[in-house]
């Protein structure tokens, strides 16, 4: 406990001045414009992890091994030091860091170049660093321990299926049919324009999507999307021409276009 705080005004107390010369914080304040000084007292950093970075970042410019048992006791201290000192694989540290799924992620891929296995559980857990882990550090192989937070959110499940699986994704497909846009895309490029029945209600929210959804994937009518297509006009009038091809499809639409 330090009793110099308990006090209102502790400049008034014995060995104040002591004290505070074994502060790793008041050390560097005082100091922190004189290299040559901090050094002289670098045994106070030691054990901080805060001043162990700091010294070794600002002071020695390069690794301070006596201070690394403080700085891996926290993973943002330990990614900083990696990154912006040792800048290579750091074993030590390597516990510390694959507590983040950012910074293991970033660790697998700028300073290992390979796969970190004892970060990904950790990077499992995010989806957005899940693919980029597929993506990048696998090589876009499939990343099965991070499927579960991919299929939970619509753009990486997307993204997922397109760039790592190459196909359809069905743990995915939940996810992607809350999005029109995604939805469209899944159908069209990744399960090479064949129906995503999953997804056709929230494309046929858009008018622009269901008449190209109509037009590439359905190859005719689809009628989820015409009360959509019937509000643009322009869109409507492509429909109509382009894609009914029948008098009766036409009449039936006409109707819907009336009502729009």
């Amino acid at each position: 406990m330090n009793l110099y705080k308990l006090h209102n005004n502790p400049t008034t107390l014995l060995n104040y001045q002591v004290a505070l010369m074994k502060a790793p914080q008041f050390v560097w304040e005082k100091f922190k414009d004189k290299p040559e000084e901090l050094k002289k007292r670098k045994a106070l950093f030691v054990h901080d992890a805060e001043y162990a970075l700091k010294y070794a970042k600002e002071v020695l410019e390069a690794p301070f091994p006596e201070g690394e048992n403080a700085i891996i006791t926290s993973p943002d201290h330990t990614h900083e030091y990696v990154f912006s000192v040792v800048r290579k694989a750091f074993p030590k540290g390597e516990s510390a860091i694959a507590e983040d799924y950012e910074w293991a992620y970033e660790y697998a891929r700028y300073i290992l170049k390979n796969p970190f296995p004892e970060g990904e559980p950790a990077i499992a857990t995010s989806a957005e660093h899940s693919f980029k882990y597929a993506k990048e550090v696998l090589k876009e192989e499939r990343f099965h321990l991070g499927e579960k937070s991919i299929t939970e959110e619509s753009k990486w499940a997307y993204e997922y299926a397109r760039d790592i699986i190459k196909g359809s994704f069905p743990e995915g497909e939940k996810a992607i049919s809350t999005d029109g846009q995604l939805s469209y895309w899944y159908a069209t490029d990744t399960l090479d324009n064949k129906r995503f029945p999953l997804g056709e209600e929230a494309i046929a929210k858009h008018s622009n999507l269901s008449y190209y959804y109509a037009e590439k994937v359905m190859k005719g009518r689809f009628k989820l999307g015409e009360k959509a297509i019937a509000s643009d006009r322009q869109i409507a009038l492509w429909y109509f021409k382009e894609i009914l091809d029948n008098e009766k499809d036409r009449a039936e639409f006409e109707k819907i276009m009336d009502k729009a």
